[in-house]
């Protein structure tokens, strides 16, 4: 997965962290459609609705209840007939006409109108960089969809859903389901769109601007990309390959794409990297980019996890956010057999290796001390990151079962559930099932406990030793010993505090454990291996990702002759750029050479890691001639920020500042630099760009800056500018004002934030939050 890929999944885990939770609602009922009609005001930021939510009641019942927070209801009427309601504590209840009987059906209708500043999101021109127009979006996950539309707000229960949409003449509106009709009115055009199959309500979607349709079609079905005027070449560059992606999912599930069309509609100011709502994801409008920037820059990672959620996350759904594993997790595995299928085997063992990777930083596992708790002693799924952590989690279920079975198991767990909520133990009946292979024990310990395994090899006389960590994890670990001759091969039964393997005259010789790199886990060596030696296995590892893990271990401890010998003779890019990561300062000139390689992300990663270190002046011209002439742009961008790096120099900031970026990432680099070398010239600059801006991007930066520099001596126009940010609806530009006032620390900001805590999207109150609390100490 390449850089821009792994920041979006970092954005979503960051999002799944926050989300908010709809009031629990009495649920006496099973959801069976969502009709509703919509009209907004741009300039007011307000909306007007009309939802008819019909269900069936599972029990006799007065009353009904839905989710509803922040709005202002006007009528309410069933089956037709008025009906008094109340509205407190996020929750709205329905008095029924009579008392209702269960089995009977309701049509229970809501008008409606509020100025909403969650879950409906109004972004103006000048917040979409780098589009020029407006647009409007809906956000669900988790629970967010009913500050807007009165509804049912949890996963367990799906319906479907009808639309009506009125948007101004100029705008297209894009909802679930097909395009039944357009027409148009005094007030403008109305989108009409319908979802025949049930789904969950937080994957209600709206996404409303002026809009260029692109994409072609998968079987007969539509897939689209909608982007702003202008942008039709950068979005076919993100979106071309989608057809391709569809059809390898429907492949591999053994389920073909289940809906109407398949839609991505990109949108400014998004919180997120992607969200999955069924047929019609909402992409951040930064995987646009600039068209000369590939491999660099790449959407593939972002457009291939939000498509797969169409199976895992739409088509069935964690029954509660317990088991979002199920959405998140299988949505970044099936990339992963996408890269296979496209790259090779190669591309398939760095993706494993670097899943199990990030499932342990995801949780803070990496050099752990013990943690309490049996294996298998959590109640609840417990994993960390439900995006690398159920990935891995998967790879290594499917290295247990065999592939065939593996994917057998998944095609039966999507036919028994499509349509329908699933927990965690509903998965692992279907694959006990379909196995053969008792699961019990492989479920308790890989998604019962607290932190992931942590495991220290060193050799004792003949006998291998691996300590552990608690919580004590049951590993049956392969264990390769390096001959002249190859490799003999052993296994090690892997539990308790220590466990130990007999290699009698094997003991002198050096070994892999997980040579094949297909057990999550911390793996240390504490075995005083030389330099030569290091070589020698680096050079017979069974598989790259291997040669990855070994480059981890022990890169940073080899003598440069020996880092130069192993650089030179690596021809895989993605593992050439971490030797670029390792290289250090005595390592210049070799990453000047790979500066010079035909892979542009293997130039990008040496840019980079020559731009972490300090100058020299035997690079200088190869930087400063890729930054002027380099076809791709990233890496110019990446040069540049290197010459920053290295420049105290106001004249260099003042050119980089005049030069033109897709992504206006000149202008943010040039404005960081003033911040770290004159801080008078970073305000000044900063201020007036809050005043006038031009690009959302610098903007976001200057607020970021104003918190690093703070105000001038006797001054209060930074805290001016970051209240007045801290205030908007907007949201990136929004919380990083809030972030910006903690580091200004003028306690007269905290009782503007501290109604922020209480009232908002997820990622705000928790900036919010923090920013208080900071300024209280």
């Amino acid at each position: 997965m390449n850089l821009l890929s792994r920041i979006f999944v970092s954005l979503s885990v960051l999002g799944w962290a926050v989300l908010a939770s709809a009031a629990d609602v009495k649920h006496n009922y099973d959801l069976k459609n969502v009709l509703w009609h919509l009209s907004f005001s741009m300039d007011g930021g307000t909306i007007a609705g009309d939802v008819t939510n019909t269900l069936t009641l599972s029990e006799n019942s007065p009353t009904v209840q839905l989710s509803c927070s922040e709005l202002n209801i006007t009528a309410v009427s069933v089956n037709g007939a008025s009906a008094t309601f109340s509205s407190a504590n996020d929750v709205l209840t329905v008095d029924l006409p009579r008392p209702g009987k269960a089995g009977e059906t309701l049509d229970v209708r809501t008008v409606y109108t509020g100025s909403p500043v969650n879950g409906f999101y109004f972004v103006p021109a000048s917040r979409a960089f780098p589009a020029h127009t407006g647009m409007v979006y809906t956000q669900g996950e988790g629970e967010d969809n009913h500050y807007w539309i009165p509804t049912y707000d949890k996963p367990d229960d799906k319906a479907t859903t009808e639309c009506f949409v009125t948007v101004p003449p100029s705008w297209t509106a894009i909802s679930n389901g097909k395009l039944m009709d357009v027409k148009t009115s005094p007030a403008g055009k109305i989108f009409h769109w319908k979802m025949d199959q049930p789904y969950s309500t937080y994957l209600i979607s709206l996404v409303a601007g002026e809009y260029v349709k692109g994409g072609d079609s998968w079987h007969g079905i539509p897939v689209d990309y909608y982007v702003p005027p202008g942008l039709e070449a950068e979005g076919k560059v993100s979106f071309g390959n989608t057809s391709k992606m569809i059809d390898l999912y429907s492949k591999l599930t053994g389920v073909d794409y289940p809906y109407a069309k398949f839609a991505q509609e990109v949108v400014g100011d998004f919180m997120f990297g992607g969200m999955e709502n069924v047929t019609c994801v909402t992409q951040t409008i930064r995987t646009l980019h600039a068209l000369d920037s590939d491999p660099v820059s790449d959407s593939t990672g972002l457009v291939a996890h939000e498509l797969a959620h169409q199976w895992f996350g739409d088509l069935i759904t964690c029954r509660t956010w317990e088991h979002t594993w199920l959405n998140e997790g299988f949505a970044t595995t099936l990339p992963v057999f996408l890269d296979r299928a496209w790259y090779g085997k190669d591309a398939f063992d760095m993706d494993r290796y670097g899943n199990f990777e990030g499932a342990i930083d995801s949780i803070g596992s990496r050099g752990r001390k013990d943690v309490p708790g049996a294996v298998g002693s959590v109640p609840t799924v417990n994993m960390g990151s439900p995006y690398n952590g159920g990935c891995s989690r998967n790879l290594m279920l499917m290295e247990k079962l065999g592939e065939p079975v593996f994917w057998k198991g998944i095609h039966n767990f999507l036919e028994k559930y499509k349509f329908q909520p699933a927990t965690t133990d509903e998965f692992f009946d279907v694959m006990t099932k379909t196995s053969k292979v008792d699961l019990k024990e492989f479920e308790k310990q890989w998604f019962h406990s607290a932190a992931t395994p942590s495991l220290t090899v060193s050799v004792d006389g003949s006998e291998l030793h691996i300590a552990q960590l608690q919580p004590y994890y049951t590993l049956d670990l392969p264990v390769w010993i390096l001959r002249p001759q190859g490799w003999v091969k052993k296994a090690i039964h892997v539990t308790g505090a220590d466990s130990k393997l007999e290699l009698g005259s094997l003991a002198s010789m050096p070994l892999l454990v997980d040579p094949e790199v297909e057990t999550l886990m911390e793996l240390n060596y504490k075995i005083p291996y030389t330099p030569e030696t290091v070589e020698k296995l680096y050079v017979r590892a069974p598989i790259l990702a291997q040669r990855a893990r070994i480059i981890a271990s022990f890169f940073d401890g080899l003598p440069l002759a020996m880092r130069l010998n192993i650089g030179h003779k690596e021809r895989n890019q993605a593992v050439l750029q971490m030797i670029a990561r390792h290289m250090g300062q005595d390592g210049v000139d070799f990453l000047g050479e790979l500066s010079r390689n035909p892979d542009k992300r293997v130039v990008n990663a040496a840019v980079i890691a020559l731009g972490s270190l300090k100058p020299d002046t035997k690079i200088l011209p190869v930087i400063q001639e890729i930054a002027d002439h380099d076809p791709n742009e990233a890496v110019r961008e990446h040069a540049t920020q290197a010459l920053l790096n290295w420049s105290t120099d106001s004249g260099l900031a003042e050119k980089v500042w005049k030069m033109h970026t897709f992504d206006d990432g000149y202008r943010r680099m040039a404005l960081n630099w003033w911040a770290d070398h004159s801080p008078e010239v970073a305000r000044k600059y900063s201020l007036a760009i809050l005043k006038n801006p031009d690009s959302e991007p610098l903007r976001v930066t200057a607020i970021s800056v104003l918190g690093d520099v703070k105000e001038a001596p006797g001054e209060h126009s930074v805290y001016d500018a970051l209240i007045a940010v801290a205030q908007e609806t907007s949201y990136s530009a929004r919380r990083t004002a809030i972030s910006a006032l903690a580091q200004l620390g003028n306690k007269a900001a905290i009782p503007i934030l501290e109604p922020f805590t209480l009232h908002g999207p997820g990622g705000i109150r928790g900036t919010a939050a923090a920013a208080v609390a900071a300024l209280s100490k």
